[in-house]
């Protein structure tokens, strides 16, 4: 199978693939560094891991929900969760650091309560993405994405806290 064929027969999970590593050779590039693969085979062999790790993940947070009609309509979560102010920060490079696992998740139900969701359109209340990078992982909520923190600091990106936004937002109530 050509390289056209592969991405139309995956489809719409090449975006968010596609965009992530070309965000990635641009970093590199903008450091006067050459990627050290462009090929074709390797492009593909990329999206094709993704992808499949993406539905691994997918298949788990499903066996977590199984037995549960349908975890969209589930009750809404209560409303005791910190405020955080996304419009502020909209159209900057910024990502929220989160040090816990617990932090990860009570951001997630945050930024699913205000509406936001991943790059593939997935929903953040049932997939948190902590178990990659774990203390390290940053959440770059205005594009949907997440990485390590080193990489988006060295993109130049705003690195908050979400351990300091969390008090903010309690005390902003």
């Amino acid at each position: 199978m050509n390289f056209n064929e592969f991405l139309e027969e995956k489809g719409e999970k090449t975006i968010p693939v596609l965009k992530y590593m070309a965000a990635k050779i641009g970093l590199l590039m903008m450091k006067g560094k050459e990627p050290e693969c462009l090929e074709e085979e390797y492009i593909k062999k990329s999206m094709e891991l993704t992808i499949e790790y993406y539905e691994k993940i997918k298949a788990l947070d499903e066996e977590k929900t199984e037995g549960i009609e349908n975890p969209e309509e589930e009750p809404e979560e209560p409303e005791d969760l910190p405020f955080f102010d996304f419009d502020y920060w909209q159209d900057m490079q910024v990502c929220m650091h989160c040090k816990t696992e617990e932090e990860a998740i009570e951001f997630c139900k945050v930024m699913h309560k205000a509406g936001k969701k991943w790059s593939s359109k997935d929903s953040y209340k049932n997939l948190t993405g902590w178990g990659i990078h774990k203390e390290k992982t940053c959440y770059n909520f205005n594009r949907g994405l997440y990485d390590e923190k080193a990489a988006y600091f060295s993109g130049g990106h705003t690195i908050l806290e979400w351990s300091q936004e969390r008090e903010r937002g309690l005390k902003n109530e």
